[in-house]
């Protein structure tokens, strides 16, 4: 097997493995949540009740899950366009204007993510310190170097998806003159 048939065929098997994972991950953190919401509630706290305060009443509880659902569907809904990239790489044409818009909008989803942690977390502070005295609520926003890696990890993609598509519009030109 010559090296071009190598890198295509690795190309395709990690691109069929990435595709698969992402539909794994698309079903696993909804589930996982959920489960976890729903078994061990406690996990999900951030520290922000006070000692002795009542426990959070049922709606609260589902606010919360809610509140942690945004951050998961924006990465459902991002798995899913990285999923659609991974199965055009391991086609026939990887380098396409699809792939690039696919890994676009993957991108897209991860600064949304980035921007929503934030709010996220500022909302669930509030919703865990419900239940405390008056005076002892609490609103927390806060900005973590995850939110700020995906972001710089979202601008490096975006990046690379428009080299992709001005690789693919030169590809494009070369076929058409050949």
């Amino acid at each position: 097997m010559n090296p071009v048939e190598r890198r295509r065929t690795r190309l395709r098997t990690v691109s069929r493995w990435g595709s698969r994972l992402c539909i794994a991950f698309m079903v696993a953190l909804p589930v996982g949540l959920v489960a976890i919401w729903a078994v061990e509630p406690d996990v999900l706290a951030r520290g922000y009740a006070a000692d002795g305060a009542p426990p959070m009443p049922t709606g609260i509880r589902i606010l919360q899950l809610g509140v942690l659902m945004l951050p998961v569907a924006l990465a459902i809904a991002g798995l899913r366009h990285l999923a659609a990239a991974f199965r055009i790489f391991a086609s026939d044409t990887p380098l396409s204007g699809q792939s690039s818009q696919s890994l676009r909008r993957f991108a897209g989803y991860l600064v949304a993510q980035a921007a929503a942690a934030p709010v996220t977390g500022a909302a669930l502070s509030v919703l865990e310190s419900w239940m405390n005295p008056p005076g002892e609520r609490v609103l927390a926003f806060t900005i973590s170097s995850h939110s700020a890696g995906l972001a710089l990890l979202a601008l490096l993609l975006f990046a690379i998806a428009w080299v992709m598509a001005e690789a693919a519009e030169i590809a494009e030109d070369h076929r058409l003159i050949l």
